[in-house]
């Protein structure tokens, strides 16, 4: 499954960069295709939070501010999973 695609912009030329995460959705597995993955970290759920109105988008459900200033988007796998 393309995330570019599921949140309904045009589809990226795939690249060496482009990767595929399998996630297991109410134990299902599937594969996305991202962009690129720089890092795999744990994130503590007590630090998602809510995305302002004004930047969110669709199949996402929350942001994390990392130590460094980076911001992560969390994506609702629930929403993804059931997306047409």
């Amino acid at each position: 499954m393309d995330i570019q695609q599921r949140m309904g912009k045009e589809a990226t030329v795939y690249t060496d960069k482009t990767c595929i995460i399998v996630l297991s959705i109410d134990s299902v597995p599937m594969g996305i295709i991202v962009d690129s993955v720089r890092q795999v970290t744990d994130i503590d759920l007590k630090e998602v939070h809510p995305i302002p109105l004004k930047r969110r988008q669709k199949l996402l459900d929350g942001m994390v501010t990392m130590d460094d200033g980076s911001v992560l988007m969390s994506i609702d796998c629930q929403a993804l999973a059931s997306a047409e």
